[in-house]
Formats: structure tokens, C-alpha cells, sequence
């Protein structure tokens, strides 16, 4: 026998067994553990930030912040405490922010970041500092909290009028939402 027929004999054994093999698995277990990976990431809650350990974690309706700070392990030493209220009720396929009390790119700094408190300023300076916010951000943010109330979380700050994710990326380590 030449090495060509040697081949397609193995090739052709190799494909019988392996419809043989198929015949014995149940390609809807693939599909229910994908549909449930599904489901869990469709609802979960996600936080980043200064935790002990970001992610996405699973959390019954109604959950408070305290809560799911809680599951991702706590805060870390760094984190503003001022920056979150821990009785804010936390949304499904959002992600949560915890931001830096002290300057991120110097570990050992103990200066405290500049920051504006969005539930009780009234000057539409106060935020400018912060580069790329103008004064038509900050009023904006004041109606908001006029017309809605308080915020609860810095999240709510992608609500406001003229605020997208870039905005709200270079605002979120800037405010707080208590003293």
C-alpha cells in the first residue's frame, strides 16, 4: 500500500469515529451554560474602581451600595467614602465607580484631589478646574439635581443633559455627593 492510501484510510476511520463520538454528546448543555452565562452577565452589577476586588457580582433587586461594596471585599484605603452613599439602591448592567480620595499617580501623596460636592454647589465655576468642563456642564448638572433631586450615585451624573461617558470619565474623580 502506498503512504497516499495509508492516509485517506486513517483519515476516513478518523471521521467514522468521531460521528460515532458525536452521536453520545448533548450539544444542549453547551447551549444552556452559554444562555445562563448569559443571564448572569445581563444581570449583574458591576463595580470598579478603589475595591478590594472589582468586578461584576450578582445581587437580589433592590440592593443598596453598601451591599454590593460588601461583595467585591470592601473599599480600599484610598477610596473617598464622600464620593458614594451607601444606602443609594444599585441598577442591574451598571458599573459603579469608587473613586481616589488622594492623588492616584502618587501613592504615597496625602493631598486630597479638589473636589465639588454635585447635591449642594450652586457656582457654575466650581467644576470648571476640571479640564474640558465648562460652565454649560456644571449648570447643567445644577438643573438636573433642581429638577430631579439629589444624586445618589456619580453615575447619575450620565443622566444629565450634554454628560456621555467622556464627560463623565473625566468628572467622576472631581465630586462627591457628601461632606
Amino acid at each position: 500500500m502506498t503512504l497516499t492510501i495509508k492516509i485517506l484510510i486513517g483519515v476516513a476511520v478518523s471521521t467514522i469515529i468521531a460521528l460515532v463520538c458525536m452521536q453520545f454528546i448533548d450539544f444542549n448543555s453547551f447551549k444552556q451554560s452559554a444562555d445562563t452565562t448569559t443571564e448572569i452577565v445581563r444581570n449583574s452589577i458591576g463595580i470598579s474602581g478603589y475595591i478590594v476586588s472589582p468586578g461584576n457580582y450578582l445581587l437580589e433587586d433592590g440592593s443598596c451600595m453598601q451591599d454590593l461594596i460588601e461583595k467585591a471585599g470592601g473599599i480600599t484605603d484610598r477610596a473617598d467614602t464622600r464620593a458614594y452613599l451607601p444606602t443609594a439602591i444599585v441598577s442591574k448592567n451598571i458599573q459603579y465607580y469608587i473613586p481616589p480620595r488622594y492623588d492616584p499617580t502618587d501613592i504615597c501623596s496625602d493631598d486630597e484631589i479638589q473636589k465639588v460636592n454635585i447635591n449642594s454647589f450652586n457656582d457654575p465655576e466650581d467644576l470648571t478646574y476640571v479640564e474640558g468642563i465648562g460652565k454649560t456642564i456644571c449648570e447643567s448638572i445644577i438643573k438636573y439635581r433642581d429638577d430631579n433631586g439629589l444624586y445618589q450615585t456619580i453615575e447619575d451624573l450620565m443622566k444629565v443633559t450634554g454628560i456621555g461617558n467622556a464627560t463623565y470619565t473625566k468628572l467622576r474623580n472631581y465630586v462627591i455627593l457628601a461632606d
